[in-house]
């Protein structure tokens, strides 16, 4: 029996743990497996998507530089030495998580959990007891209702971390926060990158200056964003992906190499059976 069973070990999860520990709660922690120790966040996230941005920003930089008499030359650039090294990063940091999870007395255990009562979970063949549970399951790539995720054609941010090459060409479909960084990614390393926002403008959830400014720095770098834009079918060919967009109710039809979509995300809870009767 514990006093707390949190669900989901990532960044949430897991500093909740930590500190319903140190308060010296009998704490346990539930996550799929041990590789998904750190959450999205840690494993096709945050993490590995802010190392590609600084290593395209490194890139971007050095034309600045020469302008201020610094000569730094970039022969090529390795995307699988890339890989390695946010791999490093993720292991690392998975590594430090579980040692401090492991410090703390937090019990780990493994598996997808579900509700049994509202006391107690299954977690595979094993069913638990807690007093009180915290729920931090994070979330997944949200589906687009015409896109499919194609291996390697039509993929979601999580795809972006085992590419093998980098597109000539690539819409992102969705203007968002992650859907833009990942502009900037491609762009600086020579890719021809499009935006298509089916809302009026970037970043619909911040505010109007913000989505501006951000609008026009991207196109300053040639970023073409396309606003109140939907895409309405697809079709792959040997060339790529040919998109049919709808920009401000005008047709038009483009091939692309690489189709990123990036339009949100949904919680996941689907497994949780939630709707558990409650007790009269």
């Amino acid at each position: 029996m514990f006093d707390v069973i949190v669900i989901g070990a990532g960044p949430a999860g897991y500093e909740v743990a930590l500190l319903l520990a140190k308060d010296n709660k009998k704490v346990c922690i539930v996550d799929k497996s041990e590789n998904q120790i750190g959450g999205t966040c840690l494993n096709e996230g945050c993490i590995p998507a802010k190392n590609f941005l600084e290593t395209a920003s490194y890139i971007k930089k050095s034309a600045y530089f020469r302008t201020c008499g610094v000569d730094i030359s970039i022969n090529s650039f390795d995307i699988e030495k890339l890989k390695d090294n946010t791999n490093i990063l993720i292991n690392e940091s998975k590594q430090g998580i579980l040692l401090k999870l492991k410090n703390a007395g937090v019990e780990i255990k493994y598996g997808t959990a579900s509700f049994v009562t509202p006391n107690s979970i299954r977690v595979e063949k094993e069913v638990l007891n807690a007093d009180e549970f915290i729920i931090a399951t994070g979330s997944s790539h949200r589906n687009h209702p015409v896109l499919p995720l194609i291996e390697n054609k039509i993929i979601s941010s999580k795809e972006v971390f085992e590419l093998k090459e980098i597109p000539k060409s690539i819409l992102i479909v969705g203007g968002g926060a992650i859907g833009c960084e990942f502009a900037t990614f491609f762009n600086a390393l020579g890719s021809t990158v499009e935006i298509a926002e089916f809302t009026p403008s970037l970043v619909p959830v911040e505010d109007d200056d913000i989505a501006r400014t951000l609008k026009r720095e991207l196109e300053k770098q040639g970023i073409k964003v396309n606003l109140k834009t939907n895409v309405i079918w697809y079709e792959i060919v040997n060339d790529g992906i040919k998109i049919t967009l709808d920009v401000k109710g005008k047709e038009e039809i483009k091939i692309y190499d690489k189709v990123l979509i990036s339009i949100g995300r949904t919680p996941n809870t689907k497994d949780l059976d939630l709707d558990v009767e409650l007790p009269k």
